[in-house]
């Protein structure tokens, strides 16, 4: 199983703590027997993402970065470019950054999605304001992901470790998505872990292909 972690954000960002939660996705999966080929990428912009998952061809890419809302869309916000102003990824934009070719393909030919995207983002659950803007999680499937999850609304960044540790050690004991899916919102629940009125464990948002 390849894994892609994308760090949108710097590794000491307070607010979201990404280097907590690879340590403690890394250190939860060690302990499982099924091989795992995990690539750790910093300091993600959308062009070094786009290369990253064009060389690893992961099963699942992970990211956490900031999200929020533009003109009522979700977005996802990476690092900057070199000399320039960091730019919202609306989910177009990251569906670009995601297609990849597979060995064997035709030349020049990026049609292949990672089967699963987990989103530790704000937002990237949540609808838009109106019924045609789909959840960003949501358009990532339209787009060809299998199984994408996302936030829908503001979390903390203790609930989006939890929830991401309990989903892979279900994902990989049991090979279960939508099974782990619930167990994780479960863990997150119990933990006590509040905000936002104290529903962050009902944040995190499945969305599967038929």
């Amino acid at each position: 199983l390849r894994l892609l972690f994308v760090v949108g954000a710097p590794l000491d960002d307070g607010r979201i703590r990404p280097a907590a939660e690879y340590y403690c996705l890394t250190r939860e999966l060690h302990h499982h027997e099924r091989p795992l080929d995990k690539r750790l990428l910093l300091e993600a912009t959308p062009r070094r993402l786009e290369e990253a998952v064009a060389e690893h061809r992961p099963h699942v890419v992970h990211i956490v970065a900031h999200g929020g809302m533009t003109a009522g869309e979700p977005y996802v916000r990476l690092m900057a470019e070199r000399h320039e102003d960091p730019q919202p990824l609306t989910a177009k934009g990251l569906a670009a950054c995601l297609r990849h070719a597979e060995e064997g393909d035709p030349p020049d030919t990026r049609t292949r999605m990672p089967p699963i995207v987990l989103l530790s983002v704000c937002h990237t659950g949540a609808s838009g304001r109106s019924d045609a803007e789909a959840p960003m999680a949501a358009q990532l499937v339209r787009e060809g992901v299998r199984v994408a999850v996302g936030m829908g609304g503001k979390v903390a960044d203790q609930a989006c470790r939890l929830f991401a540790r309990r989903f892979y050690v279900e994902l990989f004991a049991r090979g279960s998505v939508i099974g782990g899916a619930a167990v994780a919102r479960r863990a997150a629940l119990r933990s006590g872990l509040t905000m936002a009125g104290g529903v962050d464990w009902a944040r995190p948002a499945l969305f599967v292909a038929a």
